[in-house]
């Protein structure tokens, strides 16, 4: 689906399907529901997990009524109403889960702080219907992709401690290291690498266009994992506790990439750096970072019962691979799949499957799609093995294709800096 508007009183997104998924429901257009008090009605309750959806079915009763805003009524229902739609015998829904939204101060749209509640379905369908006059113009909708871009500078970035500060001589500038950052490492090709930027530059401040006061840089402490990760571990743990194993590297976004990415791609600013006993001035652009591991491409199996991404800059950098070499990911293990069953864990990398190259997630769903007995080389961290899972030739037929992800960026991305992903 496309995502095309915001409302403006609700906290609802208006999506455009690519296809049709199946008959529609009709909203109820009752706006009494005070009637329904204490019936047994059929409801559905949708819960994520992961990135699957699931829905239980059971019957609950209406317990009572609130009244808010616009003198609206709303549902009540004993426990959670979270997630709960509620429908009437001939199948129309009555109340859905929907939080108010609430103009600020500021001008600004908010959510009221109630989270949702069971409105009825009546006043959504009166909204749909003068669309125009009901959907908010200053907040547009924004694809996964676009909603995960990131501002960098190309570096890798340290925070600053009061022992780091004596050492580099910023004390002073940094009030003993409680700001400031010390760069450990420039990506080459970076907005970073062009300015001149090198590992041991201390960056103090940034002056960013038509704002008055300069930007104290700061980064949190670095405390990732509070060690090395104990890649030597991984076959301890469980496939339920998959999902919450954190990722061995460090996020592309951090307290500095969040702040510069707030200003706006394309925004002039200065950077000032200390080095050599001298504060520099650099003259950057706010622009965008190549993909990160968020929005790399990616290629959902659910033969193999695996999930895997394409080798970002970040990802490369970690493993300590060279643009060219070949190798995806491993993000999600589905528990019970082959994959798992096969014994892959999360952040393993795939380099070949049948002694043919993985540059891409192009060629991952191309290669499994032989079937047969797979000989998948797999390396974990610098240990390499190799995995067999067969796929029966009459499953292969019958099963769902696999899903990937488009590759393509957005017109207006730059080009990405090294190093990049393998196309």
């Amino acid at each position: 689906a496309k995502f095309t508007h915001t409302l403006k009183d609700y906290g609802g997104i208006v999506a455009v399907l690519d296809e049709p998924i199946g008959k529609p429901f009709t909203l109820c257009d009752k706006k009494d529901i005070t009637k329904y008090l204490n019936l047994l009605l059929p409801s559905v309750e949708i819960r994520l997990q992961g990135e699957k959806r699931v829905a239980y079915f059971q019957h609950v009763r209406i317990t009572g009524f609130n009244l808010g805003w616009r003198k609206q009524v709303y549902a009540k229902i004993r426990g959670s109403d979270k997630g709960r739609f509620i429908f009437l015998a001939d199948g129309s829904l009555l109340v859905l889960p929907v939080g108010r939204r609430e103009m600020g101060s500021q001008g600004r749209y908010g959510n009221d702080g109630g989270g949702t509640k069971l409105t009825a379905a009546v006043y959504v369908k009166e909204v749909l219907e003068k669309l125009k006059d009901n959907i908010d113009l200053s907040n547009v909708p924004l694809s996964e992709e676009e909603e995960n871009r990131l501002a960098w500078v190309g570096a890798e970035l340290q925070p600053l401690n009061k022992e780091l500060a004596r050492v580099n001589k910023v004390s002073d500038l940094t009030r003993n290291g409680q700001t400031g950052v010390l760069v450990s490492y420039v990506y080459p090709g970076s907005p970073a690498a062009k300015a001149g930027i090198k590992p041991g530059y201390i960056l103090l401040r940034l002056h960013v266009e038509d704002q008055p006061k300069p930007i104290e840089v700061q980064l949190g402490g670095y405390d990732h994992m509070r060690g090395p990760f104990p890649w030597h571990q991984l076959d301890e743990v469980s496939e339920q506790y998959f999902d919450k194993i954190p990722r061995p590297w460090p996020s592309a976004e951090n307290q500095f990439t969040r702040m510069l990415t707030d200003q706006g791609f394309g925004k002039k600013f200065t950077a000032d750096f200390f080095f050599d006993g001298k504060t520099i001035k650099k003259e950057f652009t706010v622009s965008q970072s190549p993909r990160h591991y968020d929005t790399a491409a990616r290629c959902k199996s659910k033969e193999l019962g695996m999930t895997v991404r394409n080798m970002t800059y970040e990802l490369r950098r970690y493993f300590r691979k060279e643009k060219g070499d070949p190798g995806v990911i491993v993000s999600k293990i589905e528990p019970g799949g082959k994959a798992s069953v096969a014994g892959m864990k999360p952040y393993e990398i795939i380099t070949r499957i049948n002694d043919k190259p993985v540059m891409n997630v192009e060629d991952f769903e191309k290669l499994i799609a032989t079937g047969g007995e797979l000989r998948l080389s797999v390396k974990r961290w610098t240990r390499g093995r190799v995995v067999k899972i067969k796929i029966d030739t009459k499953e292969k037929d019958n099963a769902p294709k696999p899903t990937t992800q488009p590759t393509t960026q957005p017109a207006t991305k730059p080009e990405p800096a090294e190093p990049t992903p393998a196309k």
